[in-house]
C-alpha cells in the first residue's frame, strides 16, 4: 500500500493509506477516472451551489432527509454516529453537525484526496477523513449509520456493488440504518451510470423494516425550467413519474 498526505485541522499532515484496489483496469480505477476527468472538464460548474435547479435539488432532499432521519433516530442525534460512504467534499456530514450530530462520531471515505481536502476544509473539526475504500478503515468500528450518496450508480459492474453493499452492512449496527440516495433511472447520455432499484437495494440487505421515496425533478428537466420559472419547476416536481432519485432507508435487524 502506498500512502498521500492530507493536512489535518490544525495543519500538519497525517498519512492515509491508498485503497489496494488501485488497479488498472479495475472497477473503483475506472470510477476514479470518470470522476477525475469530470471535475477537469468544467462540467461541474453544472453542478454549483448556486444554479436554481442545484438550489431546488438540495431543498427536495433535505426535506427528505430531515424526515427520514427524525424517523429513525428521533429528534436528538447528537449520540448517532454516521459513516459516508464516496463522501465527496462532506457535505452529508456538514449537514449531519448542522442536525446536531458529535462531528467527532462521524467519517468520511472518498477515493479522491482534492476532494477529502476540500472537505477536510470546508468543514469543523473532529470528522474523520479516510482516503480509500471501507476497507482502509481500521478497527471494528461500527455506526448508527452508513450512508451512500449516488454511489452504487456510479459502480456498473454487478459484483462490485454486491461487495460494497456487504461491506456497508457489515459495518451497521444491529438496530441501525442504511442511507442510499441514487438514480432510479438511467441516463441515456452518460453511460457511466446506471440505475438503482429498490429491488436491488432489498436484495442485498434483508430487512422487513425499510422506507424509499422518489423525488427531484428529473436534471434536464429542471436545469431549463428552473431558469424560466422555478414555481413551474416546484409544480412539476410534484409528479412522481418526472422523478429521476430516490431516497432509500433499511434497519439492520438486532
Amino acid at each position: 500500500m502506498t500512502s498521500t498526505k492530507i493536512s489535518n485541522e490544525a495543519g500538519r499532515e497525517r498519512d492515509i493509506s491508498e485503497p489496494e484496489t488501485n488497479t488498472p483496469g479495475s472497477e473503483i480505477d475506472r470510477v476514479r477516472k470518470v470522476y477525475e476527468g469530470r471535475d477537469g472538464s468544467g462540467a461541474k460548474q453544472r453542478y454549483a451551489w448556486f444554479q436554481p435547479d442545484v438550489i431546488q435539488r438540495q431543498h427536495h432532499l433535505d426535506r427528505a432527509l430531515a424526515i427520514f432521519l427524525k424517523e429513525a433516530y428521533g429528534e436528538n442525534l447528537s449520540n448517532m454516529s454516521a459513516l459516508d460512504v464516496g463522501c465527496g467534499t462532506g457535505g452529508f456530514l456538514r449537514s449531519l453537525v448542522d442536525y446536531g450530530v458529535d462531528p467527532r462520531r462521524l467519517i468520511g471515505t472518498e477515493f479522491l484526496p482534492d476532494r477529502l481536502e476540500q472537505a477536510q476544509a470546508m468543514s469543523v473539526s473532529g470528522i474523520r477523513w479516510v482516503h480509500g475504500d471501507l476497507e482502509s478503515i481500521t478497527g471494528q468500528d461500527k455506526f448508527d449509520l452508513v450512508s451512500a450518496f449516488t454511489v452504487f450508480s456510479s459502480v456498473l459492474d454487478d459484483a462490485h456493488r454486491k461487495k460494497l453493499a456487504g461491506d456497508m452492512w457489515d459495518k451497521v449496527l444491529p438496530g441501525g440504518w442504511v442511507l442510499i440516495f441514487d438514480f432510479a433511472i438511467n441516463n441515456p447520455r452518460n453511460q457511466n451510470v446506471r440505475k438503482v432499484t429498490v429491488e436491488e437495494l432489498n436484495g442485498y440487505w434483508p430487512s422487513e423494516r425499510w422506507v424509499t421515496k422518489r423525488l427531484i425533478l428529473a436534471p434536464p428537466v429542471a436545469r431549463r425550467l428552473t431558469k424560466i420559472s422555478y414555481a413551474a419547476s416546484e409544480f412539476l416536481s410534484l409528479i412522481p413519474l418526472l422523478r429521476s432519485h430516490f431516497i432509500y432507508m433499511v434497519q439492520k435487524p438486532v
